[in-house]
């Protein structure tokens, strides 16, 4: 048996990329200069993301349900048909096997005010539009040959999934629906940026986010969840530089890093399999995840006064996580912390349009900017990631 539910058309604007990477935007000149004193600066900041697969340990790429696939017992089958069960996998094995596909939507509106020359502070609010599709297959796997084959019998196909249902139930998951759209606030963040050093080839400057916990952790019920690392308080600090080496050329790069401060949840322990349909709920799980760190470079042209390309180059990693507790014994915690560390190695091409003057120097006005950016994915592990084009509005006044 097959389901499937299509998603709705998203009819939103997409907007600005990586509204929480930790990266500050260049717009395709200067990332470490500030907004003079008494100016302001609002941003439609957004991102999308259309996910079907994930690199794995080794870079490899992956279906989002790997290691999902839930396996059907002959037992589970017999208590509902047991002629069934006792002929039908006499000689074979039955799982069903899942196809899952996640759209996601962020918009983030952000607002920035000079408090000094030198001195620039930020505020930003994501919310963010998911919409996930789930596709179920009953696949039957001959024991002598090893083939795999879908099951195309609608009254087996029946069993094999009231069964997993039922596994699902037991173990205190909710069921699963072929279609799934939610909204949800993500975590807050208030930026300063500081520069100190403004020379006519040089700008310096540093920056200090603060991540406040607004977002919604994993779901300990939701059979296909994943971990987005939010819900705790993150802080973060970033040095970035500009180099002005001629008059229509400027080299601008980031170093970041954020420390994401332990917290407790609620959440799934396995036990003595790492597989996650056998595991147990902890209400009080203590968890610390892995720090982040990331460099940003890039190098922008000036066509004329208010048209700029950029290219540039990204680097992420993140640390592996740690949770412990006191409900199981150590060695299922660790369990939790595998390949919770990644990599990222990202490549973008992009366009800015706007008189930039009017943003970073004291040229009176109001002026509107855009900025357009197309992302690829050069390398990465652990990480659930897709090319993307990303665009975004700017209004100074």
């Amino acid at each position: 048996m097959v389901k499937l539910i299509r998603p709705s058309i998203f009819c939103l604007l997409v907007l600005f990329s990586y509204a929480s990477s930790g990266e500050s935007i260049s717009w395709g000149w200067s990332r470490a200069d500030t907004i003079p004193f008494g100016r302001s600066f609002f941003q439609m900041q957004s991102s999308y993301q259309n996910l079907d697969a994930k690199y794995g340990n080794r870079g490899e790429k992956q279906s989002l349900s790997h290691n999902l696939s839930q396996q059907i017992k002959k037992s589970e089958i017999s208590k509902m048909a047991d002629s069934f069960g006792r002929t039908y996998l006499k000689d074979s094995d039955l799982e069903r096997v899942y196809d899952i596909k996640t759209s996601r939507v962020t918009i983030a509106p952000r607002w920035s005010y000079g408090f000094r020359d030198w001195w620039t502070f930020s505020f930003q609010v994501p919310v963010h539009v998911e919409e996930t599709q789930v596709r179920s297959t009953i696949m039957k796997k001959d024991r002598a040959s090893g083939v795999s084959k879908r099951v195309e019998n609608n009254e087996e196909s029946f069993f094999a999934d009231q069964a997993a249902d039922d596994t699902l139930a037991a173990n205190e998951y909710d069921r699963i629906n072929g279609f799934n759209r939610r909204t949800f606030v993500g975590d807050v963040l208030l930026s300063n940026q500081v520069r100190w050093i403004h020379t006519e080839h040089w700008t310096l400057a540093f920056r200090q986010d603060l991540y406040i916990p607004a977002g919604p952790t994993s779901d300990p019920y939701n059979y296909l969840s994943f971990n987005n690392d939010e819900g705790q308080l993150d802080v973060g600090g970033a040095f970035l530089a500009d180099f002005f080496p001629w008059s229509s050329v400027s080299l601008t790069s980031e170093v970041y890093y954020i420390s994401q401060t332990p917290d407790r949840q609620q959440m799934r322990v396995p036990r003595s399999s790492n597989h996650r349909i056998d595991s147990l709920i902890d209400e009080d799980v203590e968890r610390d995840l892995g720090n982040k760190a990331g460099v940003n470079v890039s190098a922008n042209y000036r066509l004329s006064r208010a048209f700029f390309i950029t290219t540039g180059y990204g680097f992420r990693l993140k640390n592996q996580d740690a949770y412990s507790g006191e409900k199981f014994d150590k060695s299922s915690y660790k369990k939790l912390a595998k390949n919770t560390d990644y990599n990222l190695h990202l490549a973008n091409l992009g366009i800015t349009l706007g008189q930039l003057d009017r943003l970073f120097n004291t040229v009176r006005g109001s002026q509107l900017f855009a900025h357009l950016r197309y992302t690829h994915i050069l390398q990465a592990k652990n990480i659930a990631v897709a090319p993307q084009w990303d665009f975004a509005l700017g209004f100074s006044f």
